[in-house]
């Protein structure tokens, strides 16, 4: 209760210096300026660094909030960083000991004390397993508890803000708290992390595009995930890749290839592909002039179902050709916009945040952009959309990011157009309709061979009913 007591007083005192009460009610207000919008949403973003871990991470759920929050709200939300002290190194020798009742020497020849990253749910070392170079990634002590008293403190506030601000309703409080509780009860288990990551390398096992380092499950917990280590480059350190003459536009062309892959290819994305988690590989086999990536962070992947895949890819289709009459079908065909929203009207909406956009130079076209500017436009049509979908344009915009930082002058529409419209050959032509009834024939099949049987045994049962009544 003491804890409770000091932890809320401190929130007060965020609250006050970040004058978070008005930036909620300038969130609140449909009428307020753009100015004031980025500044309420600067204060949130301050307030949040300021309060932590649980704080942090649902002002980045926000920030993937394009279909709910002001673009400046959002903006400055993607800008959240975290800034921990290093917790001691003998706690990792402590759990590793807990864990798997080993003293940390019988596992480990070689450990670095000083962490190569911390952050506010986990830290991660280097070191050595036998002959194989690994990290260490280990959660925070007394996290769970941490969080736990944020958590019913937050669920207290929201509930105290929402009476004040009744506005705020529309961005849906409590589906936002269940996520941020979701999402933290997720990066709580590193072996969903570690489960993530030995699916991905087994989904890439023969990919010369990406490499995914391996998990040594033997010492992995749901507190310790310990994985090989890589040695690659920042993507964003461009004066090193420089340096080994990395081809940067054909870096670019690969990482944009690499994202549609996973998207229409394997159904299955890195949720989270900022430059901390990319990594050039230049390492043998591989050359300078064809380099590959490294991948790191699983924590949070995206998976998209065939009927999201169809509307995203039908969508994307829809947008590089220009038939706004598509998308605005799409969108209520898929029900993300209410059934009785007028196409006509919905798509003179489309069209007028659209052009503008499509009438710049191709280096100036920007998916990120587009996908924001038609969800302000929908959300005035009341959006509903998938968290997966908000998740697959949040990891668009970083790639989008990271590919021009690379080459500026990158076509992201022709480099996206070849995997849109093999998608929609695949899956809705005429191949992906012959390939739909061989995958099902046995099915068929079957319920043909027992049909017989079946409506033998049902008129059976009725006449049985029948005479006992």
């Amino acid at each position: 209760m003491i804890a409770e007591i000091q932890r809320f007083s401190k929130i007060l005192k965020v609250i006050y210096k970040h004058r978070l009460f008005w930036s909620v009610r300038t969130i609140a207000d449909k009428s307020a300026k753009k100015s004031d919008l980025a500044k309420a949403g600067c204060n949130l973003r301050c307030g949040f660094e300021d309060l932590g871990v649980l704080f942090i991470k649902l002002g980045q759920i926000l920030a993937t909030r394009f279909d709910l929050l002001p673009v400046e709200i959002t903006a400055e939300l993607r800008k959240l960083q975290e800034d921990v002290k290093p917790f001691d190194a003998s706690v990792v020798k402590a759990k590793i000991k807990e864990d798997f009742g080993k003293e940390f020497d019988q596992i480990f020849t070689e450990f670095c004390d000083v962490p190569l990253a911390a952050a506010s749910v986990a830290q991660v070392h280097t070191a050595k397993l036998a002959d194989n170079d690994v990290v260490i990634k280990i959660l925070r002590p007394d996290l769970k508890k941490t969080i736990a008293v944020d958590l019913k403190l937050l669920k207290f506030l929201i509930k105290i803000i929402s009476l004040f601000y009744p506005d705020l309703n529309r961005v849906n409080p409590s589906e936002q708290l269940n996520e941020l509780e979701r999402v933290l009860t997720d990066e709580q288990d590193l072996l969903r992390e570690a489960a993530n990551a030995s699916q991905l390398k087994r989904t890439y096992s023969d990919s010369k595009l990406i490499y995914i380092p391996k998990v040594h499950w033997e010492y992995c917990s749901r507190n310790i995930l310990v994985l090989e280590r890589i040695y690659g480059i920042s993507i964003n350190n461009i004066e090193e890749l420089k340096k080994h003459n990395v081809d940067l536009k054909l870096l670019a062309k690969k990482g944009v290839e690499l994202f549609f892959t996973q998207v229409f290819e394997h159904c299955l994305f890195h949720g989270d592909m900022h430059p901390g988690n990319i990594f050039v590989n230049i390492n043998p086999p591989f050359s300078a002039s064809n380099p590959s990536f490294y991948a790191v962070d699983f924590g949070i992947m995206g998976t998209l179902g065939p009927k999201e895949q169809y509307f995203l890819a039908c969508n994307l289709w829809a947008f590089i050709n220009r038939d706004y009459r598509k998308i605005a079908e799409l969108h209520i065909e898929s029900g993300w916009v209410p059934s009785d929203t007028r196409v006509d009207v919905f798509e003179t909406a489309i069209r007028t945040v659209s052009e503008p956009i499509l009438e710049r130079n191709i280096s100036e076209l920007s998916f990120g952009e587009m996908f924001t500017s038609l969800f302000e436009v929908a959300k005035e049509f009341n959006l509903q959309i998938q968290p997966q979908l908000l998740l697959f344009k949040k990891a668009l915009i970083n790639v989008e990011s990271m590919a021009r930082q690379l080459d500026p002058e990158l076509d992201l529409w022709s480099a996206a157009k070849p995997y849109t419209a093999s998608w929609v050959e695949k899956k809705i032509g005429f191949a992906g309709i012959v390939k739909k009834i061989k995958d099902n024939l046995p099915v068929w099949a079957g319920f043909l061979i027992d049909y017989p049987e079946m409506s033998f045994n049902f008129v059976k049962s009725m006449t049985k009913n029948y005479l006992k009544s």
